[in-house]
């Protein structure tokens, strides 16, 4: 009799995932895309503002592909991720997608800013597709940028550096 082993991971090890389901439709037909990708969870109080992070990555899919469809899931197992490849991925046809995300200063603090360096963070997303065409002739690269509140750096380089895709 064949036995199962699920055990507990580290609490260190623990994770945030979201799963996002929208249609893509920069390909001859469209087609049912997902997105998961996994961020840390702060067990002792959340230290950065995650809400944050996961509304500018959900803003820019809607701005694209209009409706969305968004599920959170808690990693605490070790068989979690490897049930998430298998339903989520499969070997399915992937584009890469980049959140870049740009501060938003307002006009009025601009003299603020004059001569400091201001950065982007890039966040690095795998969008999986229920596409059975060739991909060869379609551009597998995808680029948005979407603004967060100048105040927010802090948040956003966190993420930008933890962000995990599947």
């Amino acid at each position: 009799m064949a036995q199962i082993r699920i055990a507990m991971l580290p609490v260190e090890q623990w994770q945030e995932a979201r799963i996002i389901k929208f249609r893509y439709n920069y390909l001859d037909r469209p087609c049912a895309a997902t997105i998961v990708y996994y961020l840390p969870c702060e067990i002792y109080g959340d230290k950065h503002d995650k809400d944050l992070i996961n509304n500018r990555i959900e803003e820019s899919l809607r701005s694209l592909f209009g409706e969305i469809y968004v599920w959170r899931r808690d990693v605490f197992f070790d068989n979690i991720k490897g049930e998430m490849q298998k339903i989520y991925d499969g070997g399915r046809q992937k584009i890469n997608f980049v959140v870049r995300m740009l501060p938003e200063i307002p006009v009025e603090q601009y003299q603020n800013y004059v001569g400091k360096d201001i950065f982007a963070y890039d966040y690095h997303l795998n969008i999986q597709l229920d596409f059975f065409g060739q991909l060869d002739k379609f551009n597998k690269d995808l680029l948005v940028t979407v603004p967060f509140p100048i105040g927010q750096e802090e948040h956003i380089s966190w993420g930008a550096d933890n962000i995990e895709t599947l």
